[in-house]
């Protein structure tokens, strides 16, 4: 249909937008908020990207880049029945033909997706998909990486790194004394070409290979009892029972998810199913290996592969946060480019990441942005604020396209996938499409592998007792079944939701619920704003959700007392005593304290800060009436100096027009005397009688030097005139120069996070939340 990778069409004219392939050699960024249609864009990228045979490694959080393989050229309603959970099959069929179609695209061209396409989703630490042999990473590198030492450095960095962030422990690879240690333990063992594995570690790190580091003996440097302290949480990794599958499984190696058949590869690893500390170790080893990977390669002028990472806020934070994944990921958005390897993210707000990795970035597509104050920043940093009034006004599944220094902006809404946009996949739904894939997986129980919809995978949630399970000391609240799948919850729940029962039970499932009361407050500027901050974390599986549920429950949203007709599912175990609530608790209260603030305007040349609840422009007004009222000072005080000038030029200029008008009074009369005098002369000469022509000649020269004086003094008063206009244009001069010092002001206007302090927080309500998770009709 076109050049390029089709993104969508401009909604005013209905042109195609499309862009090079090659341009994702300069990094990609795609924004946008919950609801934007950022994920949909994603995978209209990946599948362009497909298209154009680029091979593609996606880096899956949120579990639904698998909807990528949900291909079906004939687009019927059995296609998408397995897929569709409680959705009319028909109706989907017919969505995604009409959609297809509304974007210029056919049921061939998803046929030849289809065909050109290998996918494979990878589950490390699980056998939902197909395993990751982690810890294979550890017997060493290549050749070639191992005898490049930066390279083979860069590879030790991000290995320790992700093996101390599975143990729980955050680190620095330069002042770390663990790090250094193991960095050093690992290095010598690859130099030399020696195969390790988790346990040789361990026993290496218990009685070191060496007896110095530097020129502090190692004992000195990293003590035994540290060592062991360490070792001990690496054996509890090792004798957990739940461990074995990071060692088994497809290799992690590049070369192999980048080498092309006859097909595009696309390698989605995904880890929605991994705790922070796993997902971290994983993120950590893939793109250390990916940068090992590309150091390799020769340069190029063409996209050789693409590596997108969805999600990506927490991974490449800001300093001085500094995660496993945070190294390699920026090192390779500022050197892969020049040997072909893109980097493409997706993030909900920009300011969560590092500005160093977004300064790299010279792909952009801006969806709608959650806050005026998010905006703002984005398009300051891109130095686009002229373009505030257009992001301003996305509508959902439009973006601005950016490309830094290729000509003008454009807004375009996105073409219509050719894959079905499913959502988050299940666990047994991940090896279902890989087996439609042809992908390798290992065998899996029937259990696992049943389709949604069948007799024994109903219910999904196992209900228990009438009664619900409680934890002493830990309330139990109630979440109205008119409310759980009401509009305002926007869908929030319906993917967990199950059918009307035949015994018109409801089946209640556990929840985590906080209701918090937040204030924001620098009392210095006395700036307070308290913010309510309900937070769910639902459903609850093997661990508590990373990231909680985007639902807002009030108080009248809650039943007073559990329902008669209400079935309970039991408390996950790791939840049902009043030490892990308190722990959770603590882990809530933590992240709020640490993600959560509230924007001020502040003017710190002005000593000016915003109030609760003040807008932009009326802070601005503040900050203009501030520095109109400096101009007025400091103009009030050039009054005294220019006004002694000016009354000095006023009354010499009043003397002379005064001493003028004598002048010319005193030069009409000579003239008038003169005249007189002339004409009695010549009579009486003619007369006969003898009046002297010397007092003729007398009166005229007075006239003369009558004149010549009035004359002179009409010139001094021209050049007291130009004195006084003189002095108005040196006042005019100076009152713009006071103005243009204190207006510079204005531009100084920003937006400080006001963070919160532990006291800044009160938990209003703390503990289990029952979901209705049975259809009422």
């Amino acid at each position: 249909m076109t050049d390029g990778l089709y993104l969508g069409k401009d909604p005013q004219g209905g042109q195609t937008v499309a862009i090079p392939p090659d341009r994702l050699r300069t990094h990609g960024v795609v924004v946008g908020m919950t609801g934007s249609g950022k994920t949909g864009l994603c995978l209209v990228m990946l599948e362009e990207l497909v298209r154009a045979g680029v091979p593609v490694i996606a880096i899956d959080p949120k579990g639904d880049l698998g909807n990528l393989g949900l291909l079906f050229p004939a687009m019927q309603p059995d296609d998408y029945a397995p897929w569709c959970g409680d959705d009319d099959p028909a109706a989907v069929a017919r969505s995604w033909q009409q959609g297809v179609l509304r974007s210029g695209l056919t049921a061939a061209q998803v046929g030849e997706l289809r065909s050109k396409m290998a996918l494979t989703v990878y589950t490390p630490g699980s056998t939902a998909g197909v395993p990751v042999d982690l810890l294979g990473i550890l017997k060493g590198p290549d050749a070639a990486t191992r005898d490049d030492p930066e390279a083979r450095g860069e590879l030790v960095a991000g290995t320790v790194s992700g093996l101390l962030g599975l143990a729980g422990r955050k680190s620095d690879p330069v002042k770390d004394p663990a790090h250094v240690v193991l960095s050093h333990i690992l290095d010598q063992a690859w130099a030399s070409g020696e195969a390790v594995d988790l346990a040789t570690l361990v026993l290496k790190l218990v009685d070191p290979p060496f007896e110095k580091v530097g020129v502090f003996p190692v004992d000195r440097f990293f003590p035994p009892d540290d060592r062991m302290d360490l070792a001990m949480a690496f054996n509890a990794i090792l004798a957990a029972p739940s461990f074995s599958v990071w060692s088994q499984g497809a290799a992690l190696e590049p070369e192999r998810m980048f080498a092309q058949g006859d097909k595009t590869p696309v390698s989605v690893f995904s880890i929605a199913h991994l705790d922070e500390g796993q997902r971290h170790f994983f993120v950590g080893l893939l793109l250390s290996k990916l940068l090992a990977w590309s150091r390799r390669q020769p340069g190029t002028d063409d996209l050789r592969a693409v590596v997108f990472f969805d999600e990506v806020a927490g991974y490449l934070p800001p300093h001085p946060a500094n995660p496993p994944t945070k190294a390699p990921l920026l090192t390779m958005m500022k050197q892969a480019r020049a040997v072909g390897l893109g980097v493409l993210l997706a993030t909900q707000n920009p300011v969560d990441l590092d500005y160093k990795a977004l300064s790299n970035a010279g792909l952009w597509c801006i969806g709608r942005l959650t806050t005026e104050q998010d905006r703002a920043r984005l398009l300051k940093g891109l130095e686009a604020e002229g373009l505030a009034p257009t992001v301003a006004g996305l509508e959902k599944r439009q973006f601005l396209l950016h490309q830094v220094g290729r000509g003008a902006p454009e807004v375009f809404g996105t073409r219509h996938a050719m894959c079905y946009l499913r959502g988050p996949l299940t666990r047994p739904e991940l090896g279902r499409l890989n087996a439609l894939w042809g992908a390798e997986a290992p065998p899996r129980s029937t259990e696992e592998t049943r389709a949604p919809g069948s007799a024994a995978s109903q219910p999904a949630v196992a209900a228990g007792s009438s009664v619900p399970p409680s934890v002493p000391g830990v309330e139990s609240y109630f979440l109205d079944p008119r409310v759980a799948f009401s509009a305002r919850m926007e869908g929030a729940f319906d993917a967990h939701a199950e059918a009307r029962r035949e015994d018109g039970k409801t089946v209640f499932a556990p929840a985590l619920y906080a209701d918090l009361n937040l204030r924001f407050d620098e009392d210095r500027v006395g700036f307070i704003v308290d913010r309510r901050l309900a937070r769910v974390f639902f459903p609850l599986e093997d661990r508590l959700p990373d990231v909680p549920m985007p639902v807002r429950v009030e108080a009248q949203d809650l039943l007073p007392d559990a329902p008669k007709d209400a079935l309970f599912a039991p408390l996950p175990t790791w939840m049902d005593e009043a030490k892990e609530l308190s722990a959770l608790q603590k882990r809530v209260l933590d992240d709020v304290f640490r993600t959560e603030s509230e924007g001020m305007f502040a003017n710190k040349t002005l000593k000016l800060y915003g109030r609760a609840g003040e807008t932009e422009a009326e802070f601005r007004a503040r900050c203009e009436a501030e520095v109109q009222a400096a101009v007025d000072d400091e103009v009030a005080k050039l009054k005294d100096k220019f006004e002694a000038k000016a009354d000095k030029i006023q009354d010499r200029l009043s003397d002379k027009e005064k001493k003028l008008a004598e002048q010319e009074s005193l030069a009409r009369s000579r003239q008038l005397e003169e005249a007189v005098n002339i004409g009695s002369t010549i009579l009486s000469f003619f007369g006969g009688r003898k009046k002297s022509l010397g007092s003729a000649v007398t009166k005229r020269r007075q006239s003369a030097q009558a004149g010549a004086r009035a004359d002179q003094t009409e010139a001094e008063i021209e050049r007291l005139k130009a004195d006084a206009e003189a002095l108005e244009a040196d006042l005019m001069e100076e009152v713009e120069a006071i103005e243009t010092k204190h207006k510079r002001a204005l531009d100084d206007i920003e937006t400080k996070e006001v963070r919160l302090e532990k006291t800044d927080i009160r938990v209003e309500a703390f503990g289990v939340l029952w979901v209705p998770v049975t259809r009422r009709v």
